[in-house]
């Protein structure tokens, strides 16, 4: 069974004085010809729930007899969606409705899909501080956020741990979390936080639930129903970014190759030179003393790069929850903008690489180079084993049996491949044709 639902738009709700021609115009296009891929956004931000995480094409199909368009009222839009799947909604006695956080997701998502802060879109890292101060996000005191990273597939045990970090360090700290908006580690901080804030008295329209996500992977991570306030970006690389910026410190959990290349591009850009004064810690946290995730990470990076992380890079095993909100009062900084205006990102981590064979090829991790450009060039690694693990099988089932070639210091070759085997035998990424996408010989 299908139904139809409206969706009011407002210009406030566009960030917007008024809608003028020109921007209705660009969303009544937009909407039609599916630019930005905002149908898969639409349907994953109306569906509501996580059926559909990491089934994109599942979506499809659940919502393939959707017809969207954009229909100006009173100087405003509303979003017109028919034949909708029924049972996507929240039933009530008054028939299936949108929640009101849908909404906010949805006409963010339209807000950031179609319509440009100030600014020129070629100034990157500009561009993005435009788009976290449109949303809202940089108004106000300073005060504590930290993003938080991690596996949208979680076990139970440490979904619990990572809520019960989320609880104390709002409580403690009164922190404040960005995270992916997904279900699992980028979920259990805001569980924990809402808690913690209405113990606190903090009423919950003065709090903001922060998720940062973009076309690609929304609808593989759907945004859970406590973010409010959902802010899209035009790429992964723009979204890390944004974390890093618009944050004070950083916090992952248990994860995949995702996780695993937010960490490698945040320490890429905290160990550029011009960042060697930064002051920015990342906590790494694994439920058990024992946690294999974070304990191969720890090993790997020590390997490679010997003691020059740990400037900006802490791990902790088995460290209760509440001693950990101690920790980062402790550790915590005076409270500093909302945005890191003097933090430094290199044109290198700006930059979207390619997938193909001989992008893979041109990977380097030799040792003679330093430690930012080696990380970024590890960070290029795993950002394609999501692409073609994940996003875009297709280019690797293309090559064959072909494999490309994997360059570099034997060493730091060898241990990266032994890192690698042991998240595809922990299922946490997939072989394609029963091979990995590059061979090392």
């Amino acid at each position: 069974m299908s139904t139809d639902i409206e969706i009011p738009i407002t210009s406030e709700d566009l960030g917007l004085s008024e809608i003028d021609k020109s921007t209705r115009a660009d969303i009544v296009t937009g909407i039609i010809h599916n630019i930005n891929g905002v149908r898969d956004v639409v349907s994953t931000l109306l569906q509501g729930e996580e059926k559909f995480i990491d089934d994109i094409e599942g979506l499809r199909r659940a919502f393939f007899g959707m017809v969207m368009q954009a229909v100006g009222t009173n100087g405003n839009l509303k979003l017109v969606c028919q034949d909708i799947p029924k049972k996507s909604l929240i039933s009530t006695e008054d028939g299936p409705i949108v929640l009101e956080r849908q909404r906010l997701q949805i006409v963010h998502a339209i807000r950031d899909l179609f319509v440009p802060p100030p600014g020129n879109p070629q100034e990157t890292v500009a561009y993005i501080r435009a788009m976290v101060e449109r949303a809202g996000l940089l108004d106000g005191d300073p005060r504590r956020r930290t993003f938080v990273w991690g596996g949208h597939r979680i076990p139970p045990k440490e979904y619990d741990y990572a809520k019960s970090i989320g609880y104390y360090d709002a409580l403690s700290n009164k922190t404040e979390f960005i995270t992916g908006c997904g279900p699992g580690a980028m979920k259990a901080p805001f569980k924990g936080a809402i808690v913690a804030d209405s113990q606190r008295n903090v009423p919950v329209e003065n709090k903001s639930y922060i998720g940062f996500s973009e076309p690609k992977i929304i609808g593989t991570e759907p945004p859970h129903g406590l973010v409010n306030n959902l802010v899209m970006f035009r790429n992964i690389a723009e979204r890390i970014i944004a974390f890093i910026g618009a944050s004070q410190r950083g916090r992952a959990h248990e994860g995949g190759a995702g996780t695993l290349h937010e960490i490698l591009t945040f320490l890429s850009v905290i160990t550029h030179e011009n960042n060697r004064d930064c002051d920015y810690p990342l906590d790494l946290l694994d439920r058990s003393k024992d946690g294999l995730y974070m304990k191969r990470l720890q090993t790997y990076l020590k390997n490679i790069f010997d003691d020059s992380l740990d400037q900006n890079l802490k791990f902790h095993f088995g460290t209760d929850p509440k001693e950990f909100a101690e920790y980062v009062l402790k550790t915590n900084k005076p409270e500093k903008p909302l945005w890191n205006d003097d933090l430094y990102f290199p044109k290198s981590v700006l930059s979207s690489p390619g997938f193909s064979f001989e992008d893979i090829e041109k990977i380097d991790l030799s040792a003679n180079q330093p430690p930012s450009n080696l990380l970024y060039q590890l960070e290029i690694l795993f950002n394609a084993i999501i692409e073609l693990s994940f996003k875009n099988p297709s280019i690797v089932k293309s090559w064959g049996k072909e494999r490309p070639l994997l360059n570099g210091d034997p060493k730091i070759v060898e241990l990266t491949e032994e890192f690698i085997d042991s998240l595809y035998a922990e299922d946490r990424i997939v072989m394609i044709n029963n091979q990995k996408i590059f061979r090392t010989k």
